[in-house]
């Protein structure tokens, strides 16, 4: 007699970069392992940082990564500093860059963050019910989110913590995946999906669907002849 049994998937590492920055020469940034498993024992965590697509610099650090916990990396001394001309960039960190371990998902290593170089950006993030942006689009292009730095097609993407989403006053398709979101449309006929997450979704002008999904959400149309599904109105 034989007997099969049936385990599931190994658990695996997973990393991510949750957050992005430069000043001075110097990149960034923070990597969380969202996966099920520590990344392996000696083998270092990398990230590389590319300007407009370009690779420039890198840091590393030993590993471990427990599962569920965050570092910060910059580029000291693994690849030094790098100059980035005047100018609006496009940087990005990729974690994992030469794939030293392998991960339950290789295709969410990126973060894209756009910034300017030598001059001052005077435009503010926009506000939804009092509550500043940290998703937004300014120029045709994203900032914030996973999505940061990419051009804009229509859809904005929420990220696993709190945010707070502004879109557009075209037609928008947002989606708060996980936290407790508060997301505002615009004008335009928007689509706003709560996702996971207790969330908070105002139309706003234009003729809007919004669906709360799981949680307990609350929903405002605005005005427009609206469609509210999975939520509580709110007034």
């Amino acid at each position: 007699m034989s007997v099969t049994v049936n385990t599931g998937p190994s658990p695996l590492p997973d990393v991510i970069v949750t957050s992005l920055s430069y000043a001075s020469g110097v990149f960034t940034s923070t990597v969380k392992n969202q996966g099920t498993a520590a990344t392996p024992a000696g083998i270092s965590i990398g990230v590389g940082y590319f300007v407009d697509g370009v690779f420039r610099t890198f840091g590393a650090v030993n590993g471990p990564l427990a599962a569920g916990a965050s570092v910060t990396l910059g580029t000291s001394p693994n690849g030094g500093p790098f100059t980035i001309p005047t100018g609006i960039h496009t940087i990005t960190a990729l974690v994992d860059d030469v794939n030293r371990f392998v991960e339950s998902d290789e295709s969410n290593n990126q973060l894209f963050q756009s910034i300017t170089v030598g001059g001052t950006d005077t435009e503010a993030p926009p506000t939804c019910r009092g509550r500043v942006a940290n998703i937004w689009v300014s120029n045709n292009t994203i900032f914030g989110g996973p999505d940061s730095g990419r051009p804009y097609t229509g859809t904005l993407r929420g990220t696993n913590d709190n945010d707070v989403i502004v879109g557009t006053d075209t037609n928008d398709s947002i989606n708060g995946a996980g936290g407790n979101d508060v997301i505002c449309g615009g004008a335009g006929r928007d689509t706003l999906r709560g996702a996971q997450g207790r969330d908070r979704l105002f139309g706003e002008r234009g003729r809007d669907r919004l669906f709360g999904g799981s949680g307990r959400d609350l929903c405002n149309g605005g005005g427009g002849r609206d469609k509210v599904s999975g939520c509580e109105r709110l007034k």
